[in-house]
């Protein structure tokens, strides 16, 4: 009877949120076999912890200290995204086009006319797709955007160009990505991966937002 009671326990759907079945996951990954035993590891307050697992409070402000101690990502704990190591970051996926008809790009008649209608000038920038990061939202390969870079604060859901910065090594790469306070979402790689950048203002920055874009038929 006792057996049977068990299984039936194990077969009931988990209806927690799905934060907090990860911090679970992470938890016993990194060989905690109770709560009870992570909190007293971590001095954490057993009660915080326990509602954060259980689902009855959120985790969003606990979860970098949570993906810290359990060895994880902040993004997977949040999103059930992983964030790239920093040697497989991709590539950049946009680049700045100089307008200048005597600059390295010899843009046409056509592009510039292009570009000053949308309103390029001062803080707003032409960039050109590199790849194909962003062709979920409808960029292509040698499309041509509109950056402003004067709006560094934008709404949820806008189209910014982040830099991905390496502390380290001081180099930067540019990419499209979707804001999702607080991260960049970086979607449609060639591979599939989606993935997931915490806006910090250092190692992640955001230096614009899309404004207009255009293709040019060849």
């Amino acid at each position: 009877m006792h057996i049977s009671s068990v299984h039936n326990a194990r077969m009931t759907t988990d209806t927690r949120p799905e934060p907090a079945i990860r911090l679970q996951q992470a938890r016993e990954r990194a060989g905690f076999d109770s709560a009870l035993a992570a909190t007293k590891r971590f001095n954490w307050k057993y009660e915080t912890y326990a509602q954060h697992e259980n689902g009855t409070r959120g985790i969003t402000r606990a979860a970098a200290k949570y993906a810290t101690a359990f060895r994880v990502t902040r993004e997977w704990l949040l999103f059930g995204v992983e964030a790239p190591a920093p040697d497989d970051r991709p590539q950049s996926s946009v680049t700045p086009f100089l307008l200048r008809r005597d600059g390295p790009h010899h843009p046409s008649k056509h592009l510039l006319d292009m570009a000053r209608a949308a309103g390029a000038g001062g803080d707003r920038e032409v960039w050109r797709v590199t790849n194909q990061t962003m062709i979920s939202a409808g960029y292509l390969p040698g499309d041509f955007l509109l950056v402003d870079h004067a709006a560094t604060d934008p709404d949820e859901g806008a189209q910014v160009l982040i830099a991905l910065n390496d502390l380290e090594i001081g180099s930067a790469t540019n990419h499209l990505a979707q804001y999702a306070p607080p991260f960049a979402i970086i979607l449609g790689h060639v591979t599939g991966h989606v993935s997931a950048h915490n806006v910090d203002g250092e190692s992640v920055e955001i230096k614009g937002t899309v404004t207009a874009s255009w293709r040019l038929n060849d």
